[in-house]
């Protein structure tokens, strides 16, 4: 009787602690990062890719859209906001948020060995209604509390 009770106690001290252990390993790999040791990578040309989505929509002149962006665990794409242009309202053509949710999967970021959400900023640079480049940046603490601190 005493050897089915110390199994009894084992067991479910066993149990009890493993799943502690993957509830904190969850709420690890729920939250946003900004820095990993494998970022997500777009497959392809983000260029032609926006190029190939903007062919009708009217382009700004010049300057800069910065976009918010989050890369989930499976490398799906999620517009977040955008964060700044120096457009004017020639932003709005762009229908930003579609085109973000629509786009191809990313390889997602990896931290640990497990794949995880990733947020990251796109910047559009525009120079005579063409879009001329597409850069994807980590987001530096100190963009995070400047973006924190500007929140619409």
């Amino acid at each position: 009787m005493k050897l089915i009770s110390i199994v009894f106690v084992t067991c479910f001290l066993t149990n009890t602690v493993l799943s502690q252990n993957s509830k904190n390993k969850e709420q690890v790999y729920d939250k946003l990062f900004t820095k990993t040791e494998t970022p997500p990578k777009f497959s392809g040309s983000l260029l032609n890719y926006f190029d190939s989505v903007f062919v009708e929509a009217e382009l700004p002149n010049n300057g800069r859209v910065i976009i918010e962006v989050i890369i989930d665990s499976i490398g799906a794409s999620h517009y977040k906001r955008l964060i700044d242009h120096t457009n004017g309202d020639e932003v709005s053509n762009l229908k930003l948020k579609p085109v973000i949710d629509k786009m191809p999967a990313w390889s997602p970021a990896y931290q640990n060995g497990h794949a995880v959400n990733f947020i990251l900023i796109l910047l559009l640079d525009f120079t005579d209604e063409k879009l001329i480049e597409v850069a994807d940046r980590s987001i530096s603490e100190e963009m995070r509390y400047m973006l924190n601190s500007n929140k619409p």
